[in-house]
């Protein structure tokens, strides 16, 4: 009963919030975005149509000024204040939980004990599939547009289909941990499954139970299923990468101007960090302190010097935060070039280019350099390696010869048997989330000074040239959102979740480091589709079946055929001109001079 109560006070009370501040007026209508009829063919503006709507920054029709919608902020701080309280609680309770676990006070037998443990770690990865496919995108549907007042237009249907993944899967996870849910799945599909403890299928379920609950994340470190994902993965990256590279360095575009070397450098980096994936193939065992990393062909020694910290290190510094944010140093820098009285106003290319190579060397050096100090094995980090790492991976890490990088932010005292907090660990630790919190916070600098900048009144650009650097923009902030989604949001969790929760998550590590090969593999695609002229590039080498650009179909945005088919009128027209004089200046020397001045004009053209 308290809890259907709870459930409809509720939900209640956020279909009234959003009922309240979310729905439609007279006001909302008329500042429906031209560009909704167009791409939807549904016309807000009629009174017959229904919708939700967030606008927190409205246009006074008086004064025509920007002002904050008082219904709509508190709607929306409402609607925050409704997550955060679920969110509270879901802490609290994972806290106590873990405490209750943990502690000796707590009469339990040591097998319940493990069985919670179990339970209550499935459930903390089962809440991690929503966090990430429905109530990320969802709070950024939320927040992001007022926050910051960037549009992302129709990239708005891409997160809410995000969120229907969600359901789709949940149901999943519930039969998988639930060992004899999963059990019986097995027998009525006949499902021929087999364990590596009895090579048979399914002879003693209490067998298979043993064999399966040990290690549930074995998929994501064994054969095949591993080396399926990376050679997917590997594939498809060298593929997309070189195509870039190729389309770089045989498309025109002048309209990106430097950007194409930038292009080409991140298509560069995005290989390197592929390579060392396929190479490594690295393990990532994740602990109640932090985490044990390590190649999955240990034991190299080269001249009696174990080199596989060095490779784990060299894999490390393949995962570059700051040169996505030199993308938006770039594209910040474009828009407000000669607004203002910046010093950096007057750099060539080559001072950029400089300038981008010595900042990224110096923070991959500190970066690598923050790892080698606080995360490299030492005698405690070896001798603390738990037991099941070797049942799981059949490494010994206690081996001298056997290198890796560790996070062990609580350390046992052998002396005391009690544990401590480990200083080097805790430094390298908010080193790195310094370095990583840096280049994010000139990353935010950048999105909100050029979105500000292409829409300011002052910035002296023509509208073709606007409206070109905000579509550029909108291209680079969804595309920032892949690394974001695959390789810092699995990164961020490595590094923080073990040493501040202080839960185990094992194995399940594997999954967070592999999905981190998934962003180099899709990254190049993006900006294949983005950039028209490649776009176009790519049709045109593979033959694709898209209708012909120049003929008005989908592939070329409106705007361009427009600027284009301009473009040929006034190239005939000087042709036409050009050719009219050249017959007459025999006879009227003067006229030399306008046909070279013309002929001039149609070569820039």
């Amino acid at each position: 009963m308290m809890g259907i109560i709870i459930y409809v006070v509720y939900i209640v009370g956020f279909v009234v919030t959003v009922a309240i501040g979310m729905t439609p007026s007279d006001q909302t209508r008329r500042s429906v975005p031209a560009e909704v009829l167009e791409l939807y063919g549904n016309n807000l503006t009629d009174p017959r149509t229904g919708f939700a709507v967030l606008a927190m920054r409205r246009v006074d029709p008086v004064t025509n000024m920007m002002y904050w919608s008082t219904e709509s902020t508190i709607s929306i701080l409402i609607c925050l204040c409704l997550f955060a309280g679920t969110a509270g609680v879901i802490v609290y309770c994972i806290y106590q939980t873990t405490v209750a676990i943990k502690s000796s006070d707590t009469l339990l037998t040591p097998k319940t004990r493990r069985m919670h443990r179990h339970l209550f770690k499935a459930l903390l990865i089962q809440t991690a599939v929503p966090c990430l496919f429905s109530y990320a995108p969802l709070s950024l549907i939320l927040l992001f547009g007022g926050v910051t007042g960037i549009s992302l237009g129709a990239f708005g249907n891409v997160l809410f289909l995000t969120s229907a993944i969600f359901p789709s899967v949940d149901a999943f996870f519930v039969l998988y941990f639930i060992v004899k849910f999963r059990i019986a799945v097995i027998r009525l599909f006949r499902l021929p499954f087999k364990t590596t403890a009895m090579g048979s299928s399914l002879p003693d379920f209490r067998d298979l139970l043993s064999a399966m609950s040990t290690h549930p994340y074995a998929w994501a470190y064994t054969d095949p299923l591993h080396s399926m994902f990376i050679g997917s993965t590997t594939t498809v990256s060298l593929f997309s990468n070189c195509l870039l590279l190729f389309i770089i360095y045989t498309t025109a575009a002048d309209h990106i101007g430097s950007y194409r070397y930038l292009l080409a450098f991140f298509a560069i980096c995005d290989i390197a960090t592929t390579v060392g994936h396929a190479a490594l193939q690295p393990y990532l065992h994740m602990t109640s302190s932090g985490f044990y990393f390590f190649p999955r062909y240990g034991g190299n020694v080269i001249k009696g010097v174990p080199v596989d910290t060095i490779f784990c290190l060299m894999f490390i510094a393949t995962f570059y935060q700051t040169f996505l944010a030199f993308h938006f140093v770039y594209r910040y820098k474009t828009v407000t070039r000669g607004i203002g009285t910046s010093w950096t106003n007057y750099w060539s290319s080559t001072h950029w280019v400089v300038s981008g190579v010595a900042v990224y060397v110096i923070y991959i050096a500190a970066y690598v350099m923050t790892v080698a100090i606080g995360m490299t094995p030492s005698e405690v980090t070896r001798g603390a390696v738990p037991s099941e790492m070797l049942d799981a991976y059949g490494l010994d890490l206690k081996d001298p010869s056997r290198g890796f990088t560790v996070l062990a932010v609580r350390r046992l005292n052998n002396a005391t048997n009690e544990l401590y907090w480990s200083s080097e660990s805790l430094i390298s630790l908010a080193l790195c989330v310094g370095l990583f919190g840096t280049t994010a916070l000139v990353i935010v600098y950048c999105i909100y000074q050029t979105n500000a900048a292409i829409k300011s009144a002052e910035t002296q650009i023509t509208p073709t040239t606007r409206k070109m650097h905000r579509q550029l923009f909108r291209a680079l902030l969804i595309q920032t959102a892949v690394p974001c989604l695959f390789s810092y949001a699995p990164l961020s969790v490595i590094l923080l979740f073990g040493a501040v929760t202080g839960i185990s998550l094992g194995s399940f590590g594997n999954v967070l480091i592999l999905t981190t090969a998934i962003f180099p593999s899709v990254d190049a695609f993006f900006v294949l589709y983005f950039i028209v002229k490649f776009r176009l590039a790519v049709i045109r080498l593979f033959r694709l079946p898209c209708a012909n650009a120049g003929r008005g179909s989908s592939v070329e945005p409106k705007e361009t055929r427009e600027m284009r088919e301009t473009s040929q009128y006034v190239i005939a027209c000087y042709l036409m001109l050009a050719h009219i004089l050249y017959n007459i200046q025999n006879y009227n020397e003067p006229y030399a001079q306008i046909t070279l001045a013309l002929l001039t004009s149609l070569r820039e053209c």
